[in-house]
């Protein structure tokens, strides 16, 4: 009920990843994704696709023992399958996740070994082809303001652009940490710096980090908020950026938790009332 009271589409987790969908070369199972579609055509929301090709969350059968060649093919098919089965109902994909290290360099993966820098093109391509009607995203994390990693995304898709290959938009996960985030200009002037080479920007995976703050918990919160203000006041003052969403909603759910310890990082708290953050990204909007 809150879900479709508060918020304007959905983003799947894990639901749509090759793992999940395809966990053996004959098998195939979309049940997760195909009922967060259903709730989705119920209530009028949007859902966007996640991921397409990404080094994480991979079935085991796809592994550094399959040729060049065999890779080429399970990609191929795998496209060609998950595509076609949402169509036009899901408009946006993300299509290739994650494909740069902290740096700016490629990030060593079993797309990477097997057919260099080339991939991320040609993932854009094969999106092209089984989705014509999509939107196509380019996600990663650490990217939100500019840095060596925001200038290595830009050129990347500057040159997929060129290449003459359909790409859309980027994502920016924002996974932040309260007092470690960059500033509202800082990622104001990334995101215009994206819209500038045609691209839409969506804010992809939005949680911040507080279990560091000391304090009570109604300043901590607070803390909290304005980190969720200036991200989303960002957003609004620039005409790329289209989308925000956040990467759960209630802390009683979290990926923080496990990955990094016991965290309140979402607009909700645990017994689903709102937050100061939730008033802020309303406030900023």
């Amino acid at each position: 009920a809150l879900l479709v009271e508060q918020f304007g589409g959905e983003t799947p987790e894990n639901a749509t990843k090759w793992g999940s969908v395809q966990p053996d070369p004959e098998t195939w199972d979309f049940s997760a994704a195909d009922s967060m579609l259903e709730l989705a055509q119920e209530y009028d929301l949007r859902m966007k696709g996640h991921t397409l090709v990404w080094h994480s969350q991979l079935p085991s059968w796809v592994s550094e023992s399959m040729s060049a060649e065999e890779l080429s093919l399970a990609m191929e098919t795998h496209f060609a399958e998950i595509l076609p089965h949402f169509g036009s109902s899901v408009e946006d994909w993300d299509v290739v996740n994650e494909a740069l290290e902290w740096n700016g360099a490629m990030r060593e993966s079993i797309f990477y070994s097997k057919f260099g820098s080339a991939y991320v093109q040609d993932a854009f391509a094969l999106a092209a082809k089984y989705a014509p009607h999509a939107r196509l995203f380019y996600n990663d994390y650490s990217i939100e303001g500019i840095n060596s990693k925001s200038d290595a995304t830009a050129k990347l898709l500057e040159e997929i652009q060129k290449a003459g290959v359909p790409v859309h938009g980027v994502g920016l996960q924002m996974h932040l940490t309260h007092g470690n985030a960059p500033s509202r200009e800082d990622i104001s002037a990334n995101i215009q710096r994206f819209g500038d080479l045609g691209l839409l920007v969506h804010i992809s995976e939005m949680d911040v980090q507080i279990r560091h703050l000391q304090g009570p918990e109604t300043d901590r919160f607070l803390a909290q908020a304005m980190t969720y203000y200036d991200v989303t006041a960002a957003c609004v003052e620039n005409s790329a950026c289209e989308q925000l969403t956040f990467w759960g909603y209630t802390d009683r759910y979290s990926w923080i938790d496990s990955w990094f310890g016991e965290d309140d990082p979402l607009l909700y708290d645990e017994d689903l009332l709102p937050k100061a953050a939730r008033d802020a990204v309303h406030q900023a909007l």
